[in-house]
């Protein structure tokens, strides 16, 4: 996001970026697992549960500077994404 608002600002030249930050998934639908238990692994998904989180998330998301929403309904097992909508 920083790249976006320096380019955003005019204090480096660059091409309009159009940005996502974490996706959105129902809890437990986007596990990232490990075997190993001294490994905390980052969260790859913020998970979202309920129209009131959805949005809260989502409220966030463009207050972080996010252009895209990403957001996984299903889990991991499809192939292209359901929907998509722009923040702005």
């Amino acid at each position: 996001m920083d790249i976006k608002r320096a380019i955003t600002n005019g204090e480096i030249p660059g091409p309009r970026i159009f940005a996502s930050t974490r996706a959105m998934a129902p809890t437990g639908m986007y596990p990232i697992v490990s075997s190993n238990w001294e490994l905390e692994l980052p969260h790859g998904v913020e998970p979202v549960d309920g129209v009131d989180g959805a949005r809260r998330a989502v409220r966030e998301q463009v207050a972080h500077g996010a252009d895209w929403i990403k957001y996984y309904p299903i889990g991991v097992t499809t192939s292209r994404p359901i929907a998509c909508c722009t923040a702005g």
